[in-house]
Formats: structure tokens, sequence, C-alpha cells
């Protein structure tokens, strides 16, 4: 049997690298100050397109799924639980019965402190209706999917929490899982060499940009969408840039890298970024440049961190899988 390196190794390479272009977007967004344009830009689409890619790589395993609610709710606790210390011992004065219950239940947007871990509630809600919905016939599933569709929209004003958004992240996650089981999106990206690929990024994002700052601030996990058709159209067209763009970078070790330590890079940035960074270099969120070097800086961190953490996680894994055979 192969190692688990190696089978973690056997990857799409362009895929990776999106999702490390995806990354970077994220970063990016959570340094950026209310009523820039980039931020109306990067939230068009940063976070559809993790659900869709999401969705690309899922399995309808009701096992691994429940294995994952147990994983993913406990590594939930945990950071809630750091959410709490870090309040403590740095904004007292926020610290109630009301931020935490509300923020652990995922119904106030700033999730206790931890914002982007309302993702992972999102994803386990979606997961587990994938699980039930993919066993359907193809009909039946897109009869699921359109309603989900209807209900994102009915839930836009009236509710609240990480769990109303899983309607709309089931949109984006559905249609990943069909570009891979229909082999659509290898198919699409066959189409266009690497210079056309990187013309229709570049002018894709320009559309995203300029739809972006016509549609408003747009957020899935706080259900802000603008204009609901014309939000769906803007992520989609941003989701493929990213894609694009990471087939024409397919050769970049850091995005790659990056690529494959997303879920870790997600749930604990904004403790660098917005609970570290300000106390240390206040003046950088007030300027591009500034929020660029935020950026990198943080990539710096995590590059050694993640790599010394990878390497463990692989002698742990290939130790339990020493004695399988092929």
């Amino acid at each position: 049997m192969e190692s688990v390196k190696e089978a973690c190794d056997n990857r799409n390479p362009a895929l990776d690298v999106s999702k490390g272009l995806g990354i970077l977007c994220i970063i990016l967004s959570h340094v950026t100050t209310d009523g820039e344009s980039l931020r109306y830009f990067l939230f068009a689409f940063h976070v559809p397109l993790f659900f869709l890619l999401s969705g690309y790589f899922f399995k309808a395993d009701i096992k691994k799924v429940r294995y994952r609610i147990i994983k993913y709710l406990l590594l939930y606790i945990i950071l809630s639980m750091l959410d709490i210390v870090i309040l403590y011992f740095f904004n007292p004065q926020l610290l109630n019965v009301k931020i935490v219950v509300e923020g652990f239940l995922g119904l106030d947007s700033q999730m206790i402190f931890n914002s982007p871990k309302w993702f992972l509630l999102t994803l386990l809600g979606v997961q587990t209706i994938a699980v039930f919905i993919l066993k359907l016939a193809r009909v039946k599933q897109v009869a699921w999917i359109i309603f989900f569709g209807v209900i994102g929209y009915v839930l836009r004003y009236p509710c609240r929490g990480c769990l109303c958004a899983c309607f709309v992240a089931m949109i984006f996650f559905y249609s990943g899982y069909i570009l891979k089981e229909t082999k659509g999106l290898q198919t699409f990206m066959s189409f266009f060499s690497d210079k056309i690929k990187l013309f229709l990024a570049i002018f894709m994002f320009i559309i995203v940009w300029k739809l972006g700052k016509y549609n408003g601030m747009v957020s899935i996990q706080k259900l802000i969408y603008g204009h609901y058709i014309l939000f769906y159209i803007d992520a989609y067209i941003g989701i493929f840039s990213v894609l694009f763009l990471g087939a024409v970078l397919a050769g970049s070790r850091v995005l790659k890298f990056l690529g494959k330590n997303t879920f870790l890079i997600f749930l604990t940035h904004y403790y660098l970024v917005r609970g570290v960074g300000p106390r240390i270099f206040p003046n950088l969120y007030n300027c591009f440049i500034g929020e660029i070097i935020l950026v990198i800086a943080t990539v710096i961190i995590y590059l050694p961190v993640i790599k010394a953490y990878t390497l463990l996680s692989y002698r742990f894994r290939d130790r339990c899988f020493a004695g399988d055979k092929e």
C-alpha cells in the first residue's frame, strides 16, 4: 500500500494552486476595511470558491461524513474555547453571556472572535444534506438544489445564523460535485491554452470587480447577497477566474503548498490578522500596500508551521498504516 504522503501527493496541482489563490483572497479580505472596493471584489467569490471545491472533492460516504461531524464539532468547540480565552485577556469588556452563547451557536456574525469558523458549521450542514441528496436520481437532485436556492432567497432577511447559510452554500457545493462527476471542469479547461486562460482570468476578474462595486457587499455568512441572481453570476465568474489562473500557475510550489493546507489556514488566520496584527502594525491596515504586506507576512509565518505539522502528520499516519497490505 502506498504511503499516506504519496496518496496525498497524487492530486490535481491546478486545483491545489486554485485553493492557494483562494486562501490568499480570504486572508486579504480580512485585512481590508469596510467600504473598500477590494473587499467587495473578494467577498463576491472567495467563499463560494471553497464551497465549490469542497463539493468537487466530496464523496457521499455516510461513515466518512459521520466521522467529519464528530471531528469538526470537536474542532469547533476547541476554537470557540480559544476565542473565549482571547476575549478574556485582550477584550474583557466584550465578553458576556450573550456574546458567548450566540457566537457558539453561530447566531452572531463574529462567532465570539474567530468569525471564519462559521464556514466549519455551514460545511458540516452542507455535507450532511449532500450525503442524502446525492443518493437520489439526478433529476431529483436538481429539484432539491433549485428548492434550496429558493429557500436561500426567502431566508435573506428574517433569519440569521451560519446554518441558514447552508441553502445557498449548497448551490456552489453541488456545482463542484457535478463538475467532478461529469468531468466537466477537466473538459472545459482543456479547450484553452495557458495564454487564453490567463487572458480570460484577467478579463473575468475585471467583470467581477465591476459587478462587485455595483452589487455591493455580499456575505453568505450574513445572508447578504445584494441582487440575488447577480450574486450568483458574479460568484461563478470569480470562481472560474481563479480556476483559470490556478491552471496557469499550476507549477507554483508555494501556492500548491498553501492549497494543500487551506483548512488549517482558513480556521486560524483570523487570530493573526485581526488579533495580533492590529496591535503590532495598526497603520498597515489603512492602505493597499500595507494590506499586501500583512498577507505576505501571514504566509511567511504559516510556511514553517505547516511544514512541521504536515511532516509529523505524514509520519504518524504512515506508522498507523504500516501494517496494511497492498
